[in-house]
Parts: structure tokens; sequence; C-alpha cells
């Protein structure tokens, strides 16, 4: 089932060598738009890795969760748009 979905390229599978320890599989959802729910999401995995939000630290998690690379012009609209609700 798993491979079904990553050859519809419905999920995403991100394997993580970590030096001689363990080898680990991600399996996450591969997506063609950022909702305010994926982006919540984010946020949250990085509080809880401890990481400070920056704008380099979203993208790239967004990156390596989602399988999407955000431009900087998308960056811009998603930043825009949270401050324009925030007004």
């Amino acid at each position: 089932m798993v491979d079904f979905a990553e050859k519809e390229e419905i999920i995403q599978k991100t394997v993580r060598n970590f030096s001689n320890l363990k080898t680990l599989c991600f399996i996450s959802l591969k997506l063609d738009v950022l909702s305010y729910e994926c982006l919540k999401w984010v946020l949250i995995s990085l509080r809880s890795n401890e990481m400070t939000p920056s704008e380099r630290a979203i993208q790239s998690r967004i990156k390596e969760a989602f399988a999407l690379k955000i431009t900087s012009e998308i960056w811009h609209e998603i930043v825009t748009s949270i401050e324009d609700e925030n007004y």
C-alpha cells in the first residue's frame, strides 16, 4: 500500500542514515500547495525540536516534510497573507 501511494506521488519516503546509529524512514504527504494547517504543523514540529522558526528553518522543514519547495515569491505571499489577517 505504501509503495502504491509513493508510486502515485501521494506520499514521499525519505530515508535518513545517522552515522553508525540507525536508519530512519520518514513518510509524509506530498503537497502541491501549502495550507494553513500544514504551516501550523511545521511550526509545531520546529518547536518540538526546540528550533527557532526562522524563515530558512520553516522553508527547509516544508521541503523536507512535504517535498514542496517554496519560491521567494510564494513565501512573500504567505507572509503578506498572515500579516493581513493580523491587522
